[in-house]
């Protein structure tokens, strides 16, 4: 694009043009994907009067696996790769300024939030240049080059994988004697008891994800504002519960259907998007039944593929997903920069 490019700071709090915000993707609450609010700090960078890149800038402070301050640039996105190269370079330098030991990007303050780049199929991955899904990071392929001609380097990587094996899936079973025996038993989330439950689900995420790189908790009255938007998808049936008598909740796995926008005739598949359970529970097998009763679910539903998404490189996650057939469908990154 021609013309010079000047680069705006924005303050928290400053008034900004209606097509700063135009610049971001389409929301999807199952990403956790909205426009920056009005309390965040932004570059925006302009060639004449029309803005051509965009990102926040923040400090975080102890994020789990990273100590002292670290930098947060997110809400990235950039029409012009040189506009954004050279506005995640500003960005880094203001965070190193500020005391920043690392800046990590793209991340919209947190991990509880719209973070990671999904990257360009290898020429050997089994699925190549495959659709998105809803809840899946969405971004022009060539935002990983911006951040990496502007410094960056993968600080950590995830995946997708996909199940197409659900049809002959081997029925789960009744819940195992051994869980039983524990005090645990099954049930599928309450529609009726929705913020109820969703205060259960807040008391265990933030214990089972507190070892997650880059983890950082997050209240409750923030956790029903983000996870309240995810009302309209809940399917019960795919929403699975365990509960102890005296613990309360300590595993759960929430799934649901694809509705990316292709056609009606198109693939059915249900995206696991979720599974959690309780640490001091570790070593009873609950999260492979978890994925067991839920691929049996899906098959029984008609679904001709599950996609296990966004998981952590080498978690216990990606190991089931393997166990159960699951094959590449994309990768992720999460890029950083010493300061």
């Amino acid at each position: 694009m021609s013309g010079a490019l000047r680069i705006e700071h924005l303050a928290p709090g400053a008034a900004r043009p209606a097509k700063v915000d135009a610049l971001a993707p389409p929301v999807d609450p199952a990403a956790h994907c909205a426009p920056p609010s009005l309390a965040t700090e932004l570059l925006v960078g302009w060639r004449a009067d029309r803005p051509v890149a965009r990102c926040s800038v923040a400090l975080a402070h102890e994020l789990h696996g990273a100590p002292g301050a670290s930098g947060l640039v997110g809400h990235y996105e950039a029409l012009d790769a040189a506009a954004g190269v050279a506005l995640l370079a500003r960005a880094a330098a203001i965070l190193t300024a500020r005391g920043a030991a690392r800046v990590l990007g793209p991340m919209d303050g947190d991990t509880w939030h719209r973070y990671r780049l999904a990257l360009r199929s290898r020429p050997d991955d089994p699925v190549q240049d495959p659709p998105f899904f809803l809840g899946e990071p969405r971004n022009p392929l060539d935002y990983p080059d911006h951040f990496e001609a502007a410094g960056f380097t993968p600080a950590a990587y995830y995946e997708t994988r996909i199940d197409r094996g659900v049809a002959s899936a081997t029925p789960a079973g009744p819940f195992p004697s051994r869980l039983a025996e524990h005090g645990l038993h099954l049930r599928n989330l309450e529609v009726a008891r929705f913020d109820d439950e969703l205060r259960a689900l807040h008391s265990l995420s933030v214990v089972a994800f507190a070892r997650n790189p880059y983890y950082v908790p997050i209240d409750l009255p923030g956790f029903l504002a983000l996870y309240r938007s995810l009302a309209p998808l809940v399917d019960p049936r795919f929403v699975l519960m365990v509960e102890h008598p005296d613990r309360g909740l300590v595993g759960f796995l929430f799934a649901y259907p694809d509705r990316p926008g292709r056609e009606a005739a198109g693939p059915r598949w249900l995206i696991a998007k979720t599974i959690a359970t309780d640490p001091a529970l570790q070593g009873l097998g609950l999260m492979g039944y978890l994925f067991d009763r839920m691929r049996d679910d899906a098959r029984a539903a008609g679904f001709e593929a599950v996609l296990h998404a966004l998981m952590e490189q080498s978690n216990v996650s990606e190991r089931l997903s393997r166990r159960h057939g699951g094959v590449l469908y994309r990768r992720y990154a999460l890029y950083g920069r010493a300061s």
